[in-house]
């Protein structure tokens, strides 16, 4: 499901967050630790992020999915004792936006844009244009972020990947560029998130910026 999905991903990036406090890079002049979502949907990862701690900013390109992550969290809050905070949650692009205060985030992490959901695999030609349109979106948000983020910011997100009826999957082309755009891949296998006989998986990548793009 997409909450044990983006709940196992939020708890990644988290421990990868806490592993790498001791670096005077990743330290941030803040009471608690700011997670980014920047595809924050219904707000699931964020609210995660509260109960364990951290404090929030949320975005997404949908004002629907805005407000159904303000209600979400509002209810969170009224419900359960969760010790962060809300910092903001707004509308934005995130190929193009810019976050304030991206600088101290302690965290980047997100379910992004996954394409058309498929209940049986799409001819070929379907696919590569759904994966090309979700590559050039995700490969869009990397760019724009990267140059805000602090060097050596942890990002997990979940980025989409195709398995056929043998099994075989097709990975996003970006997966191969990321060093390119100005990250290192933190993860040398796989991580995969799929049910039986599902056909769009989620396959979470744990990156770090580098210290400057291109690096």
């Amino acid at each position: 499901s997409k909450s044990n999905a983006s709940g196992n991903a939020v708890r990644r990036a988290i421990d990868l967050s806490e592993r790498l406090e001791s670096d005077p890079l990743t330290e941030v002049d803040r009471r608690r630790p700011l997670i980014l979502d920047p595809f924050c949907g219904t707000g699931t990862v964020l609210q995660e992020a509260l109960l364990a701690g951290y404090d929030v900013v949320g975005t997404d390109l949908s004002q629907k999915m805005v407000d159904y992550t303000t209600e979400n969290l509002s209810w969170l809050q009224s419900t359960f004792t969760a010790p962060g905070n809300v910092i903001d949650i707004h509308q934005a692009d995130a190929t193009t936006h810019h976050w304030p205060n991206s600088e101290s985030l302690a965290a980047v992490v997100c379910e992004t844009y996954l394409g058309q959901p498929f209940s049986a695999p799409p001819a070929p030609q379907k696919l590569a244009e759904v994966a090309g349109s979700c590559n050039h979106i995700i490969t869009s948000f990397l760019t724009n972020i990267r140059p805000q983020l602090a060097p050596n910011t942890p990002l997990c997100i979940a980025v989409p990947a195709w398995y056929d009826a043998s099994g075989h999957a097709t990975h996003l082309p970006l997966i191969k560029r990321l060093q390119q755009l100005g990250y290192y891949q933190l993860n040398h296998t796989p991580l995969i998130y799929r049910r039986p006989d599902q056909t769009v998986a989620r396959e979470l990548l744990i990156l770090r910026t580098s210290r400057a793009p291109d690096d």
